[in-house]
């Protein structure tokens, strides 16, 4: 969960190989797959610094990239409501039914950092 944390707070992604799918979500123009050794960790977070690429083009890519996944998850919980005969039309009512704990509850960039 950390590598999707961090890119939906605009942070690029330097990791090494993993066998968890943590990189569905990455992007070549914002995340480095490197080898497990400190020069090359090192050189890869350099290297995407430099970018200074803009926190807000991270989370929205990142977003683009979670939309079918949360349009299937929204499916899913429809037709599981369906089955109890509970008509709901959920992608009407997420808004409602769905809190977003990070925009709700986080505090606005950078004003939580001075």
């Amino acid at each position: 969960y950390a590598s999707s944390e961090y890119l939906l707070s605009g942070l690029p992604v330097v990791s090494t190989s993993n066998y968890g799918g943590r990189d569905v979500f990455f992007n070549d123009e914002f995340c480095i797959n490197t080898l497990p050794i400190p020069q090359s960790i090192k050189n890869a977070s350099y290297d995407l610094i430099k970018k200074e690429i803009d926190p807000s083009y991270i989370r929205n890519s990142t977003i683009k990239k979670m939309k079918p996944h949360l349009d299937r998850f929204q499916e899913l919980l429809e037709n599981i409501f369906n089955e109890y005969g509970i008509d709901l039309d959920i992608k009407s009512n997420w808004k409602q039914l769905y809190t977003n704990k990070m925009l709700n509850y986080g505090i606005k960039f950078p004003q939580g950092l001075v």
